[in-house]
C-alpha cells in the first residue's frame, strides 16, 4: 500500500511556483527599469529595490524549493524521491528528524547517516491539517522517529 506522508502540492511548490513568482515580479521590475531609462520620472530607486528584493527573494525562494522531495510510506518501507531519482530509506540509515514550526508549511527535514544520490538530507512538505497548537511538531515527526528506531510503519 502507498501512503504519501509528504503533502500532494510538493511538485507545484517545487517546481511551479518559482517560476510563477519570479515571472510575476519580472512583470513589475522591467517596466520599472525600461521606464526610468527612457526618462519618464524618478523611478530608478525603486526599480532598484525591487530588483534587489526580486534577486534575494528568487534565490532564496529556488534553494528551498529546490530542496524539496516527495516522501511516501510503501510496503512498510519508506522512500524519497526529487521526481528525477527515487532512494529507500532504510531505519538505520537516519541520524535525526527534525520540524521547523515557525515556517507556515513547516517543512521536515530527515537528516541521513551517509550521503545518497539525494544527498545527507531529505526536506519535505508534510500533508496540511488544521493546526491549533503551531508550537507543537505534526504527529508524522513521532512516527518518522518510531521509523527511524526500528517500529514498523505505521500508516
Amino acid at each position: 500500500m502507498r501512503t504519501n506522508v509528504s503533502s500532494r502540492a510538493t511538485w507545484f511548490l517545487k517546481f511551479a511556483f518559482p517560476v510563477i513568482w519570479t515571472a510575476i515580479i519580472a512583470l513589475g521590475a522591467v517596466p520599472m527599469f525600461t521606464d526610468s531609462a527612457r526618462g519618464h520620472g524618478p523611478k530608478l530607486p525603486a526599480a532598484l529595490t525591487l530588483g534587489v528584493v526580486w534577486l534575494v527573494g528568487t534565490a532564496i525562494l529556488f534553494v528551498f524549493s529546490g530542496s524539496l522531495m516527495r516522501v511516501q510510506y510503501r510496503d512498510g518501507h519508506l522512500y524519497a524521491s526529487n521526481f528525477r531519482r527515487e532512494i529507500e530509506i532504510l531505519p538505520a540509515d537516519i541520524a535525526a528528524i527534525t520540524q521547523n514550526i515557525w515556517v507556515n508549511v513547516r517543512p521536515i527535514t530527515i537528516q541521513l547517516r551517509t550521503p545518497t544520490v539525494l544527498g545527507r538530507r531529505i526536506r519535505f512538505i508534510p500533508q496540511s491539517r488544521v493546526i491549533f497548537r503551531f508550537w507543537v511538531e505534526d504527529p508524522i515527526v513521532s512516527e518518522l522517529r518510531a521509523f527511524a528506531q526500528g517500529a514498523p510503519a505505521v500508516r
